[in-house]
């Protein structure tokens, strides 16, 4: 296992984005989605996701908004 592959799977919040539950990933899509909303609407140049666990949000933002220059930071190490 990858130091980032190990230290992924320390990470409590990894098994928020790898769960199977249909419920689950439907509820994480939609706060994401509604993220995304409310960033299109202010258009900033940059965005910081402070807490970003594993980036899993980050990089959702990322894909959706590229105009924008976005970073995460996390406390956690396993993350």
């Amino acid at each position: 296992m990858s130091d980032t592959t190990a230290a992924a799977h320390e990470s409590r919040n990894l098994a928020r984005y790898a769960t199977k539950s249909r419920l689950y990933q439907w509820h994480t899509h939609a706060f994401h989605e509604r993220i995304v909303e409310w960033v299109q609407r202010v258009q900033p140049a940059s965005i910081l996701d402070a807490g970003c666990g594993e980036g899993f949000g980050t990089g959702f933002i990322a894909e959706r908004v590229p105009t924008a220059r976005i970073e995460g930071v996390d406390v956690s190490e396993g993350a």
